[in-house]
């Protein structure tokens, strides 16, 4: 039971830190939505902060587990890179991502802390996985790779160079399922001219 009221407290969280941003929402206004009081939120988070931290923690989770959660480890590394990068643009360019990362943007001037929540459970925890397939790539001698580390953040940027930074700046709308396999399959194309073995 208090996991389920947890996880109330996180999804009315969600609806007010992306309609007001994290400076202008209040413990008050989200427990006004709740239905109880501030006291209520305060037994499961001590702070805005630490709910702002659940909500970001739980949001990249998500979007980990659309990214890394069917991957299929029998296909070659082109085609594990293409499947992996199409879900990771799908996933950053959908409403609930895309919102989150504008709200984070937004707020990380004027608060370095909000800043590097995001940046630690989404960007950073989502290079060391992709890191660790390369790593097992180099290892098995499919891909020639010093820095696994710098190599994840190589390919998480090419999958970000065309539609992606358009839906950011929300220029031309979501793009379609064709746009996004285009973009990842040039990604894919200069990533493997870059490190395949």
């Amino acid at each position: 039971m208090a996991r389920d009221r947890r996880t109330e407290i996180l999804d009315v969280a969600r609806e007010v830190f992306l309609e007001q941003g994290y400076a202008a929402a209040s413990m008050s206004t989200i427990a006004s939505r709740v239905g109880g009081s501030k006291g209520t939120l305060y037994n499961y988070f001590d702070s805005k902060e630490q709910l702002f931290r659940a909500h970001i923690e739980r949001e990249c989770a998500l979007s980990a587990e659309n990214i890394f959660g069917s991957a299929d480890e029998s296909q070659d590394i082109a085609s594990q890179l293409l499947d992996l990068g199409i879900r990771y643009l799908a996933t950053l360019t959908s409403e609930r991502v895309i919102a989150n990362a504008r709200a984070v943007v937004a707020e990380a001037g004027r608060n370095k802390e909000v800043g590097e929540i995001f940046y630690d459970a989404g960007p950073r925890a989502g290079g060391e996985r992709l890191a660790q397939l390369f790593e097992q790539a180099g290892a098995s001698n499919k891909l020639k790779i010093d820095d696994p580390q710098i190599a994840a953040h190589h390919f998480m940027a090419l999958c970000q160079a065309g539609v992606y930074r358009r839906r950011l700046f929300n220029v031309g709308g979501k793009p379609s399922a064709k746009n996004i396999r285009t973009d990842i399959e040039a990604a894919v194309r200069t990533f493997m001219r870059a490190f395949a073995v």
